[in-house]
């Protein structure tokens, strides 16, 4: 499992890495929509995603047949979480909320997709771990 861990996080970092030279990127290029939260978009997705993806590995590892749950359970948990900091951050936020409002839920769509890309390849691969047992 260990192996199977590991470049996830990997691919994980890449992604955030990937994301933080996208936003330096759009500061060059339209800085008078910029602010320093859209900086900080891609190392919150990190730290979350990375903090439920070993939850829902650890609730697998002690009863594979409770995965749909677990994943339903996390997920609702990580969606309600983000719609308060996207509400709460747009009411700190005078200023060019729309463009944290997009860049968050760009953000968000596109760590969530590979999350799910990634929990597909893991149990493709791993057959220890079966949802249907």
């Amino acid at each position: 499992m260990k192996k199977l861990v590991s470049p996830f996080y990997f691919r994980l970092a890449v992604l955030s890495l990937i994301l933080e030279w996208a936003v330096f990127g759009f500061y060059f290029i339209k800085p008078v929509y910029f602010n320093w939260y859209l900086f900080v978009i891609p190392v919150y997705f990190l730290v979350l995603f990375v903090f439920f993806h070993s939850q829902l590995l650890r609730s697998v590892q002690k009863r594979a047949p409770a995965f749909v749950s677990a994943y339903m359970l996390l997920t609702g948990i990580k969606l309600f979480l983000n719609i308060g900091v996207l509400i709460a951050f747009m009411f700190l936020l005078k200023n060019n909320v729309v463009t944290f409002a997009i860049a968050f839920l760009v953000q968000y769509f596109l760590f969530t997709s590979f999350e799910i890309r990634e929990l597909l390849k893991l149990f493709s691969k791993n057959e220890k771990i079966s949802v249907r047992k």
